[in-house]
């Protein structure tokens, strides 16, 4: 039942909806927003099993809270015997304003962010500021008047001795996060719901929308540890691990809320899920297939054409025979009052936009993938046939990493970061490339792209990945749906 002022939908983000897209929640896509006062109901598989969550999909309403955790239990779960108990750490970010309201401020340039750190390869962290971070719910700020910790933590009870699997949901608007536990060690065993083989790392870099499902060995004396949960530029709002017989939570010292620009410096002791390269998926989970064809995506923030690269890597996007197929447009769709928009972000310098209607109620737009609808005129699409395996190029144009989510599948990520993956030929080099026992996500982020300041023109982009020795940043995945990457 929606019981807004205004149309929404739910995304069950990472369940898979083969023949089943209508329940996709995608607004204007496989669904018109549900209108206030009324009744949807979803009907799906619950598959696969893991750990995923919900969330609207419908302007900015993710962005002011409407979002949740969605656990999906295996019976035959192979890692069920590595621990004893389950615990969800469902961590979101908590601001002072409404996610229209920022967007209005995006679009007209009136945000003000903070500088960022200068020390970790001149990469931005959000397009937005942050007031505080939530673990269930609860987190810490910095009084105004005082500057001193105000807030509480969530607090996670384990008894010593036992294994704990901690379900990790990454469920921020805008913030990548980097999660650490004193005097423990995380060993991580699944993303985005599908296994990998185990690794022990003392930190864990994860973007929005991605999850981890990690077992914590309660191996210390009966204390208070801190969960410190804090953004790449050192913002921290932590949690507790409280053992059984420890003294209360509430006599702990303030916890440090500034962590600094070190923070966010990768060490090799961190998965950084910006680059999983080096991770492996565990035996039981499916392999790529051959590939049939390949695709090249641009992420790009149109409103800024000399940040986000454009005029180099646009360009060579728009050569003839490229497998991008689309000459870059530039700008940003109008605003309602007819000002030009200083943010948008793109697809290979196209900008979505909903479909056509001669509804005046946006709302009831007839979806995109319904008989009959029309596309408007700067919508991508690219018709992939079923049975093809696309092997999918994303280079972040950027100077942010993104989170790219596919819908209803999943991919596998056959290499990450930064690089030449081509041959002389411009052809994919497999060998610099996973494709034995690759990871097998949703949502992975594509790092920012790094272009040299020599000769521009040989910059590119090509099947599988990365470019000219200037490098780019790019991901390479797969899938075994008509519909997906690789």
């Amino acid at each position: 039942m929606n019981q807004a002022a205004v149309g929404t939908s739910v995304h069950w983000h990472g369940q898979e909806q083969h023949n089943n897209s209508w329940a996709d929640g995608t607004a204007h896509i496989t669904q018109a927003p549900i209108p206030p006062n009324t009744t949807f109901r979803y009907k799906l598989k619950a598959a696969p099993a893991g750990t995923f969550w919900y969330h609207s999909h419908v302007g900015m309403q993710l962005f002011d809270g409407l979002r949740g955790p969605l656990i999906v239990k295996d019976p035959r779960d192979p890692y069920r015997k590595s621990y004893d108990e389950e615990l969800l750490m469902f961590v979101t970010d908590q601001n002072d304003f409404t996610g229209e309201q920022v967007l209005r401020d995006l679009q007209t340039g009136a945000v003000n962010m903070p500088p960022m750190c200068t020390n970790i390869s001149n990469q931005d962290f959000s397009d937005i500021p942050l007031t505080t971070i939530l673990t269930n719910g609860a987190g810490w700020y910095k009084d105004p008047a005082t500057g001193k910790p105000m807030g509480k933590p969530a607090v996670f009870r384990v008894q010593h001795g036992k294994r704990y699997r901690l379900r990790i949901i990454q469920a921020a608007g805008s913030w990548g996060l980097k999660v650490t536990l004193d005097k423990h060690r995380l060993t991580v065993i699944a993303l985005d719901g599908y296994h990998i083989r185990p690794e022990v790392y003392n930190a864990l870099i994860i973007t929005p929308a991605e999850r981890a499902d990690v077992i914590l060995h309660a191996n210390q004396p009966a204390g208070n540890y801190w969960i410190n949960v804090a953004t790449l530029a050192g913002q921290n709002s932590p949690a507790v691990l409280s053992y059984v017989g420890a003294p209360d939570v509430s006599k702990m010292a303030a916890p440090d809320l500034d962590l600094g620009c070190d923070w966010g410096v990768t060490r090799p002791d961190a998965l950084d899920s910006r680059n999983v390269s080096s991770v492996k998926a565990a035996p039981w989970v499916p392999k790529p297939p051959p590939v049939t064809r390949h695709l090249v995506l641009y992420l790009t923030q149109n409103s800024d054409t000399t940040r986000n690269k454009s005029a180099v890597l646009g360009a060579k996007a728009a050569i003839p025979g490229m497998p991008s197929y689309l000459r870059p447009q530039t700008g940003c769709p109008k605003l309602f009052n007819g000002n030009d928009s200083q943010y948008c972000w793109g697809i290979s310098w196209v900008v979505y936009v909903d479909p056509e209607s001669n509804l005046q109620d946006a709302d009831s737009r007839m979806p995109l993938l319904f008989p009959g609808a029309k596309p408007s005129n700067t919508t991508y699409i690219q018709q992939i046939f079923y049975g093809d395996v696309v092997d999918l190029i994303i280079i972040n144009t950027n100077t942010m990493a993104h989170p790219m989510h596919l819908h209803g599948h999943h991919f596998w990520v056959l290499g990450t970061g930064y690089g030449d993956i081509l041959n002389k030929d411009g052809a994919v080099d497999y060998s610099k490339l996973n494709t034995k026992d690759p990871v097998y996500r949703d949502t992975q982020p594509v790092p920012h792209a790094l272009v040299g300041a020599g000769d521009f023109s040989s910059v590119g982009g090509g099947g599988g990945g990365s470019s000219s020795s200037n490098a780019d940043s790019s991901i390479s995945g797969s899938s075994d749906s008509a519909a997906t990457g690789r």
